[in-house]
C-alpha cells in the first residue's frame, strides 16, 4: 500500500481476514484505554494483507500533541522490535478507538437495537 493517508477502514478490502485483524487491533487498543485519545496508524509500507500498526494517544486536544505507545505486527499482533519499527513508514492519518470499534461492528453486521420512541405512550 502506498497511500500516505491510509486508514484502517481503507485497508479493509486488502486485509487477509478483516474481522480478525480489526478485532485484534481493537484488543490492543483496549490495553491503552483511558490514557488519552487513543488512535491507530497503519504502516504504508510492507504487507498490505496484514499491515503493522502503531497505537498512540493525543494527550492534549488543543495542540494535538501526543505520544506513541506501542507498534504491533499486523500478522501476530505482538509488539515490534526497535529494528522493525525503524523500517516502518506510518500513515499520516489515524483512526480513533471508537471508529475501530464501529468498523468491527460493521464487519460483523451488527445492527444496534432501536431506541424506544420517547414520544410513544
Amino acid at each position: 500500500m502506498s497511500d500516505p493517508a491510509l486508514t484502517i477502514r481503507a485497508a479493509v478490502p486488502h486485509l487477509r481476514d478483516p474481522e480478525s485483524y480489526v478485532r485484534s487491533v481493537l484488543e490492543n487498543l483496549f490495553g491503552w484505554r483511558n490514557i488519552g485519545w487513543e488512535e491507530v496508524r497503519l504502516a504504508v509500507n510492507g504487507d498490505a494483507a496484514a499491515p503493522h500498526y502503531n497505537i498512540e494517544a493525543v494527550m492534549d486536544q488543543e495542540t494535538g500533541e501526543g505520544t506513541n505507545f506501542e507498534a504491533y505486527s499486523g500478522k501476530t499482533h505482538k509488539p515490534l522490535s526497535a529494528l522493525q519499527r525503524s523500517k516502518v513508514v506510518w500513515s499520516t492519518e489515524a483512526t480513533a478507538h471508537r471508529e475501530v470499534a464501529e468498523l468491527l461492528g460493521e464487519l460483523r453486521h451488527y445492527q444496534p437495537k432501536a431506541k424506544p420512541d420517547a414520544n410513544r405512550t
